[in-house]
């Protein structure tokens, strides 16, 4: 079992590193490690939140693969608690918690909770990386800007201890590591 473990690892790796991996590519088991960071991550939620809402939200960088996952997993769970007021308020509930850089509180539905947090957890991300400062505020995209200068500069992350700044400055520290100056 170990050695199973050890080749898949390796074997995403390897797609990931050459660049030719995409989620639709990745057993679905493990689809959601392969989009659980970054902009990978960002596409996944902003796809769920578009499956769920029934709305269209474009990641400003776009993993086509992590967007169709979480697009299905947004549809899927429309579709599992089609208008169910508990589903609508854990999801609205949880995206509060995910854009204010909280951590998350998993309520029932679990399902419409975790997409929730995902989605405004991504929301927040997309708009600092975009520098939207009419969606999250002058805070979050100077917090978003330092952490990146503080990537392309060597110098180890310090957040504050707001939480959706801490996020957004999280954000921009991980995209230095992707994108070149």
């Amino acid at each position: 079992m170990k050695q199973l473990q050890l080749f898949v690892a390796l074997v995403v790796s390897i797609l990931t590193l050459a660049g030719t991996a995409r989620a639709t590519q990745v057993p679905s088991s493990l689809s959601f490690h392969f989009c659980g960071e970054g902009y990978r991550y960002d596409s996944y939620g902003l796809g769920a939140g578009s499956g769920y809402k029934r709305e269209q939200f474009i990641p400003f960088w776009r993993d086509e693969g992590c967007y169709q996952q979480g697009l299905s997993d947004g549809k899927k769970v429309a579709a599992q608690y089609p208008g169910d007021a508990w589903c609508v308020r854990a999801f609205g509930d949880a995206t509060k918690l995910g854009f204010a850089g909280d951590m998350p509180v998993i309520t029932s539905p679990s399902e419409c909770s975790h997409l929730g947090y995902i989605f405004g957890r991504s929301y927040l991300a997309d708009n600092a990386r975009r520098g939207r400062r009419d969606v999250v505020g002058d805070v979050c995209v100077n917090a978003y800007l330092r952490g990146k200068n503080d990537r392309y500069e060597s110098r180890p992350p310090t957040t504050g201890v707001d939480h959706q700044e801490a996020t957004c400055y999280m954000t921009g520290y991980d995209d230095a590591g992707v994108v070149p100056r």
